[in-house]
């Protein structure tokens, strides 16, 4: 099954668009998701440590990852990682928020040369096969913090 991305929130001017504007359409976005379990995604890199994070019900879970990772690999598997807490969960619906584009737009163009989205399609189609109701989104980057 082909993960759907919504990406109403992307516009090339997010630069200058006002954080008050971005927390505004933000939370329009979620209106349809209100009964949706919210996961938060990020990876990150500084200097050549790298790690994935997810948010998720109040809880943090984070993984270390190898160093000099890139970044497009730390945003990834912080996807995987929501899947996988979706994966184990008993709730049904969830809505995952990243602000990875680039790792997005490869899960939902299929992109299957890269072995993590391969793996995050496949866990993707067996969560909703299995009845559960996955939504994936993006937001920008610069605001996420607000939005948790």
């Amino acid at each position: 099954m082909r993960p759907i991305v919504n990406y109403s929130l992307h516009s090339v001017e997010n630069a200058d668009i006002p954080a008050e504007i971005h927390k505004y359409r933000f939370y329009k976005l979620c209106d349809p998701y209100a009964v949706y379990c919210r996961i938060y995604t990020d990876g990150s890199k500084a200097g050549e440590r790298v790690a994935s994070a997810i948010v998720y019900k109040g809880i943090t879970k984070s993984v270390q990852l190898p160093d000099l990772t890139s970044i497009f690999r730390a945003e990834l598997y912080a996807l995987f990682l929501a899947i996988d807490v979706i994966r184990r969960s008993k709730f049904k619906k969830f809505v995952i928020f990243s602000d990875s584009l680039s790792s997005l737009q490869a899960i939902a163009g299929f992109n299957i040369d890269n072995d993590l989205v391969q793996k995050c399609i496949k866990e993707y189609s067996v969560q909703t096969n299995q009845g559960k109701t996955n939504a994936l989104c993006w937001i920008p980057s610069r605001n996420n913090s607000e939005f948790i």
